[in-house]
C-alpha cells in the first residue's frame, strides 16, 4: 500500500454505508511462512466482509492503514506478529481502540485439517456470507466480557426473524476455559442431512453412480455399515441430545449433493434433518495477555502477569494523561514552527520581489534620464538651424534653398555643427 495508493483511496472512496463491520487481517513485522498462511487463514474467517487481496509493504506503518480504515469503513484490525518467544494475535477498534492481545499457544491450518480428514467439506461458497459466532464462558470478569463485546462486534448482526437460513453456511465458536485461561478457535461449516436414514442409504442417494459392492456379500451390508463422517455424528448418541431440527421447505445446501430423501421431503427440507459440523480451520488456542484502552497503546485495562492495586491503576493513568499532554503541547509546538517558517519563506519571497522591483524602476529611470538628455540636443541644433534660415533671409532677403544650409542641417546624432553659410 503505497503513498499514491493511500491517497487515492482517502479522495476517491466512500464509506460504506451499511453499517456492517469490516476488517484488516495483516502481518506486522517479520512471520514465518506458517504464520503467514493462518494470516490467510484468517482473512477467511471475516469473509466477505475482509480485505483479502490487501498488499501491505515493509515501510507501511500501523497508522497508513487507520488513515485508510475509515473511507474504506474498516472497522476493526486483526495484527499478527511474531517474537522469538512466541506468535502473537492483536485485535483492534479502529480509529481509537481498545486493543486485546493474545499469545497463540498452538494453531493448525485449514489445509492440515484437510488432509487428516476422509472426506473434507469447504466449499468456496461457504465465503460468501458472514459466519454465525458462538461464544463460551465469555462472562463473570469484566475482561471476558469486553473481549467477548469485541468480538460479537467484528461480525454483523443478525435478526433472528429475517435471517436466510439458507446463508448460514458456517460457525465460528470460541470457548474459554477458566482453568487453562486459554480460548480455543473453531470454524465450521454447517450442512443439513435427512434424519432417519441410514448412513448407507444417505450416500446411496447422495452418489451420482452406483458403488462398488463387488467387496460386499449383498447391498445390505453396505446400508448397514455405521460410522460417522462429521465432528457432530455421535452427539445424539453420546450427548443424549438429539440435533434433529425441523427445516422449512426449500431450505438445503447446494453443496450437500442430496437429490432426494427418505423422508420425502425436497432436498434436506421440509422434513426431519441433522444439522451436521465439519471443521474447516484454522484451529487456535490463544491465551488473553492484556487489554489496552487505545489502538495497540495507551493505559493497560488487563494484564495476565501483573495485578495492580486502585492506586497503581490511578498512577498509571495520570502519567498516560501526562505523556498524553506532553504528546499534544509538542505537536502544537511543532504545528506553530512550521507556520513560522513557512511565513518566515513568505516574507522572504515578498522582499525579494520588491527588491525586484525597485532595480527595475531604478533602471527605467535610468533609461529615461538619458533620452530625456538627447531630446535636447537635437532642439538646440533645430534652434541653430532657424537662426541661420533667418540670417541668411536678413542679407540676402529670400529663403535660402537646400544646397545653402546643407552644412547646417542638424545630424541624427546631434553631431557636426558646421559654421559656413552658403550664398547665391
Amino acid at each position: 500500500m503505497g503513498g499514491a495508493a493511500k491517497g487515492a483511496a482517502g479522495r476517491d472512496a466512500a464509506p460504506p454505508s451499511d453499517g456492517k463491520p469490516r476488517t484488516f487481517v495483516l502481518a506486522r513485522g517479520q512471520v514465518g511462512d506458517k504464520l503467514a498462511a493462518l494470516v490467510e487463514d484468517l482473512k477467511g474467517v471475516w469473509s466477505p466482509l475482509c480485505a483479502r487481496k490487501l498488499k501491505a509493504r515493509a515501510s507501511n506503518t500501523l497508522k497508513d492503514f487507520v488513515d485508510v480504515a475509515g473511507p474504506l469503513g474498516v472497522t476493526h484490525m486483526v495484527l499478527a506478529s511474531q517474537t522469538e518467544r512466541a506468535p502473537y494475535l492483536r485485535i483492534t477498534k479502529t480509529p481509537r481502540g481498545p486493543t486485546v492481545t493474545f499469545r497463540i499457544r498452538e494453531f493448525c491450518l485449514g489445509s492440515d485439517l484437510a488432509r487428516v480428514q476422509k472426506r473434507p467439506r469447504c466449499p468456496p461458497s461457504l465465503f460468501r456470507t458472514s459466519p454465525l459466532v458462538v461464544l463460551s464462558n465469555f462472562s463473570g470478569k469484566p475482561h471476558l466480557k469486553l473481549s467477548a463485546v469485541m468480538i460479537q462486534n467484528m461480525f454483523p448482526s443478525i435478526d433472528v426473524q429475517k435471517v436466510n437460513l439458507a446463508a448460514c453456511q458456517r460457525l465460528v465458536l470460541l470457548a474459554y476455559d477458566e482453568e487453562t485461561n486459554l480460548v480455543s478457535f473453531r470454524q465450521y461449516s454447517i450442512n443439513a442431512e435427512p434424519a432417519d436414514v441410514s448412513k448407507g442409504v444417505r450416500k446411496l442417494l447422495q452418489r451420482k453412480k452406483l458403488p462398488d459392492l463387488g467387496a460386499l456379500g449383498d447391498v445390505g451390508e453396505y446400508l448397514e455399515r455405521g460410522g460417522y463422517d462429521s465432528e457432530s455424528d455421535g452427539e445424539g448418541l453420546l450427548g443424549g441430545v438429539d440435533n434433529r431440527v425441523e427445516l422449512p421447505a426449500g431450505f438445503g445446501s447446494k453443496t450437500s449433493g442430496m437429490r432426494a430423501t427418505a423422508a420425502g421431503g425436497a432436498e434436506g427440507g421440509g422434513a426431519s434433518s441433522r444439522i451436521k459440523l465439519h471443521e474447516i480451520g484454522p484451529r487456535m488456542e490463544l491465551e488473553m495477555l492484556k487489554i489496552e484502552e487505545g489502538l495497540c497503546a495507551g493505559a493497560v485495562m488487563y494484564h495476565l502477569h501483573e495485578t495492580r492495586t486502585t492506586e497503581q491503576k490511578q498512577t498509571t493513568a495520570d502519567r498516560h494523561r501526562e505523556k498524553e499532554a506532553l504528546r499534544r503541547e509538542r505537536r502544537e509546538e511543532q504545528e506553530r514552527n512550521v507556520a513560522n517558517k513557512r511565513k518566515a519563506q513568505e516574507e522572504k519571497t515578498e522582499a525579494k520581489r520588491r527588491r525586484r522591483e525597485e532595480r527595475q524602476r531604478a533602471r527605467d529611470g535610468d533609461e529615461g534620464a538619458e533620452a530625456i538628455e538627447a531630446g535636447d540636443g537635437h532642439e538646440d541644433e533645430g534652434n541653430a538651424y532657424e537662426a541661420d534660415r533667418k540670417a541668411y533671409i536678413d542679407a540676402v532677403g529670400e529663403e535660402p534653398g537646400e544646397e545653402d544650409l546643407a552644412r547646417r542641417a542638424p545630424t541624427a546624432g546631434g553631431r557636426g555643427r558646421g559654421r559656413g553659410r552658403g550664398r547665391g
